[in-house]
């Protein structure tokens, strides 16, 4: 019998892997030293291990049922509050200002927080610095979500969903406030931190 999405996350070390290139730099060793391998935003099932996909409603709509029918994946978390799939924790998410406009990313790190995890570690957030072949590894721009000169197009013009720095203020008030929360280093040198935590 399959667990509940929380029995499933309960104690776990949980790895989100994002969009970023850099994120092809990981051994597979590596993110099998994780119990559970999180992404977002994609049907790829990729080289490495991934175990959960968190979706927003576009890419729901667009290949939910790819994703449903993947034996790789365990569980597909939605948006959407009418998702046919589980849906975000959202009783759990802290009130804070940071939090008023959520992104894909944001949540899916909110999410995870909100159940009772061993630890969470992320990998492969760019934040939109840099240029555009740095937001984005080929294998995630696969679908009309992805449209990466769009996007760049976009934060350099103040405008559209991506306010990076929204993104980067709400990891930083997480980090500060969760003891189990690290980010990697090519994270930690883009929000200027330094994970000093064991």
């Amino acid at each position: 019998m399959k667990l509940n999405y929380k029995d499933y996350l309960n104690n776990k070390k949980v790895l989100i892997a994002g969009p970023a290139p850099n994120t092809l730099t990981y051994s597979n060793e590596y993110l099998e030293s994780f119990d559970v391998v999180v992404r977002i935003n994609t049907k790829q099932v990729m080289e490495f291990k991934s175990d959960v996909v968190y979706v927003n409603i576009i890419c729901e709509r667009e290949f939910g049922n790819d994703l449903a029918e993947s034996k790789e994946i365990k569980y597909i978390v939605g948006k959407n509050a009418n998702s046919r799939f589980n849906r975000l924790n959202i009783n759990n998410w802290p009130d804070h200002p940071v939090f008023k406009e959520y992104r894909m990313g944001i949540l899916t790190i909110l999410d995870i927080l909100s159940y009772n995890i061993k630890s969470l570690h992320v990998i492969g957030f760019s934040f939109y610095q840099g240029q555009p072949k740095d937001y984005y590894m080929s294998k995630y721009i696969d679908t009309k979500t992805h449209n990466v000169e769009s996007t760049f197009n976009d934060i350099q013009n103040n405008k559209g969903i991506h306010d990076n720095n929204k993104d980067m203020e709400a990891v930083k008030h997480l980090l500060k406030n969760n003891s189990n929360f690290t980010i990697s280093n090519e994270m930690q040198k883009i929000l200027g931190v330094k994970n000093d935590k064991k």
